[in-house]
């Protein structure tokens, strides 16, 4: 079981435009991270502070799409955030001086290097040439498919077999 903050996203328009050997994320799992916690759950007082983020409510725009970990080896699909990235970070900062306050060690290794996004599809065979070549067609499609998010809340997630929302922390 591994835990993170993230946001809960809807996207459906995305899916839409999956083909194979590509797989549509399954609905429960639409989300972007914003801060991996590892396998340490949060302490009850620290999710107190979180419920009480001075941070307004803020929309955000997914918008093209990009291969992780690469073109050449297309595991996962995600819509790339091409409007409200800074909000994004802000929010980001904000999360993580707040467990640093309260001195919760976060196993992050993307720390450095945040690179926002939602995940939409995936592929899990072994024919990496071919994946690449479908993998483009989607990511083409993607230059024109768009989802508009309203970041009002942050949820605590645990990772199981699926991913359940353990916490919801509003936003103003």
């Amino acid at each position: 079981m591994t835990f993170f903050i993230g946001i809960k996203v809807n996207l459906g328009n995305f899916c839409k435009i999956v083909k194979e050997p590509f797989s549509p994320e399954p609905l429960d799992r639409h989300h972007i991270t914003l801060v991996y916690l590892g396998k340490r759950k949060l302490p009850t007082e620290l999710r107190t502070e979180l419920k009480n983020i001075p941070v307004r409510t803020f929309s955000i725009i997914l918008k093209g799409g990009i291969a992780i970990p690469s073109l050449f080896k297309p595991r996962v699909l995600a819509a790339k955030v091409s409007n409200g990235k800074q909000h994004l970070i802000n929010l980001r900062e904000i999360v993580l001086s707040t467990l640093i306050k309260h001195d919760q060690k976060v196993e992050d290794r993307f720390l450095e290097d945040f690179l926002p996004h939602a995940t939409f599809a995936r592929y899990k065979g072994k024919d990496y040439i071919f994946a690449s070549k479908v993998a483009k067609e989607i990511l083409k499609r993607a230059e024109n498919t768009i989802q508009k998010v309203i970041v009002s809340e942050l949820c605590l997630y645990e990772a199981k077999e699926q991913l359940e929302i353990i916490d919801v922390f509003k936003l103003l």
